[in-house]
């Protein structure tokens, strides 16, 4: 008590225990809500008290604490983000909303179990989700570190989009789950193309791929891809079906993706290991503004005045492939390339990049009047793929060589 009036309540980062390091804390039975780190004190602790009478509780309410296990009291009614966890909860059996086995938090309700969340610094690699539940939560193994393989039941009908994503540490660009198993017999999720699938009516959503290979066919029926379904895989070419209406944001994140294939024939392509700062913002397109590819977005990225060999290979593809591209957009790209052909086809030979001087010709920035002088640009490169490919497209398409070029 305070002044004779009961603590009811203790705030956002009402404590400031952190260098006074106490190894144990004990919550006055007065209090019926704690908020957001509230109690932080370091990893010097080693014992909470929570009291029954407790209503709410912030998952973060103890700051960053280690490995400390809290029990649960039998009157929480509610826990505000329980993805953030920072104490590994206990609850017993017993308990008549909430259940935790040591690794995740459950919420309970009529229906069965929805997965709320899973305890910080648990380093398993393994984990069975129990049966009876029937939904994985939104961020619910948002603080999994190492967790590679996941069991899911029969019991489970639903599977937020993005509940399996960890984003762990900044500088970890980490693959998370590659395995899943699934109980025989389930009506609803499939494991099938090396992805986890989650049946709609007559379609199928894309939760997450656990392949290896660079090349994958999203399968036809598939009408929607999960916020990070193929997550710092080792991706580097997609195929898009004719069914697919949405792509979750950062869906590719922390991949070298290379290409988007469209089965109308448009191809987007990115700089894959060539760029990768600029790989990661140009994929920001892929299911940007609730649309599957937002090609403006992406322009506003690309376009600079200035030329580099991937950004003249990415100008040429847009205009090669317009998918999604505004016809301002591609008048702009075709003056920075006619403005500047020389240095473009320079660069693009420089990088033995014989497809972007093909996108360059097909797409008539190469003309019959000025290939004899990208031809002699070419044949001062070491790479003489980029000089025989124009050299057979001048011959098809422009007539015969006027004079031999000794190579």
């Amino acid at each position: 008590m305070i002044g004779g009036v009961p603590v009811r309540v203790l705030g956002d980062h009402m404590l400031h225990l952190e260098e006074a390091q106490p190894t144990e804390i004990l919550v006055p039975d007065t209090v019926r809500r704690i908020e957001s780190e509230a109690l932080a004190a370091g990893e010097t602790l080693r014992r909470i008290g929570l009291p029954e009478g407790l209503q709410t509780l912030a998952a973060d309410f103890a700051g960053f604490c280690g490995t400390l296990s809290v029990q649960l009291p039998s009157s929480v009614q509610e826990i505000i983000d329980p993805w953030n966890l920072s104490v590994r909860l206990e609850t017993g059996s017993g308990h008549p909303r909430f259940l935790a086995d040591g690794y995740a938090l459950y919420r309970k309700d009529a229906q069965g179990l929805r997965m709320l969340g899973v305890a910080p610094q648990d380093r398993r690699k393994r984990y069975a989700v129990l049966e009876g539940t029937i939904s994985i939560e939104a961020h619910a193994l948002e603080q999994q570190e190492c967790l590679e393989e996941l069991s899911l039941p029969a019991s489970l009908q639903e599977i937020a989009e993005g509940a399996l994503i960890s984003h762990g540490h900044p500088w970890e660009n980490r693959r998370g789950i590659a395995r899943f198993e699934a109980a025989g017999g389930s009506r609803v999720f499939a494991l099938a193309h090396d992805c986890l699938m989650q049946r709609t009516g007559e379609s199928w959503r894309l939760i997450a791929w656990t392949g290896q290979e660079p090349d994958f066919a999203i399968p036809e029926g598939v009408t929607a891809v999960d916020s990070g379904a193929f997550r710092s895989s080792a991706i580097r070419s997609a195929a898009l079906p004719d069914s697919l209406q949405r792509i979750g944001e950062g869906a590719f994140a922390g991949t070298m993706l290379e290409e988007l294939r469209c089965r109308s024939g448009q191809l987007l392509r990115f700089p894959g290991r060539l760029h990768q700062g600029l790989e990661e913002r140009l994929l920001e397109c892929i299911g940007h503004g609730g649309k599957a590819i937002d090609g403006e977005y992406y322009d506003q990225i690309l376009q600079q005045p200035w030329l580099s060999a991937v950004r003249v290979r990415l100008y040429a593809s847009r205009l090669r492939f317009p998918l999604e591209l505004s016809p301002q957009r591609a008048e702009r790209y075709r003056g920075i390339l006619s403005a500047k052909l020389p240095e473009a086809v320079q660069l693009a030979g420089e990088a033995g990049d014989f497809e972007t001087i093909l996108a360059l010709a097909e797409t008539g920035l190469i003309t019959r009047e000025n290939c004899g002088s990208c031809l002699e640009i070419l044949m001062r490169q070491q790479d003489h793929q980029p000089l025989q490919a124009l050299m057979a497209y001048q011959q098809e398409h422009f007539g015969a060589l006027a004079e031999s070029l000794d190579l």
